[in-house]
């Protein structure tokens, strides 16, 4: 079974400062038949995001 790494890089920069911005990323994989996930993890900067999760059927 062949192991993969992948590093997923978003930026978003702005003319002006943002105060209020809605954004929607599915960045997770998914574990199937396929393939097997073994590690997974997101980071969002700044820290003082809110982040949600929920299972995309």
């Amino acid at each position: 079974m062949s192991r993969l790494r992948i590093e997923h890089r978003t930026g978003y920069r702005y003319d002006r400062d943002v105060t209020l911005s809605y954004n929607e990323a599915r960045m997770t994989p998914l574990t199937d038949s396929q393939q097997v996930v073994l590690e997974s993890s997101l980071t969002v900067s700044p820290s003082s995001a809110v982040v949600s999760n929920y299972r995309d059927y």
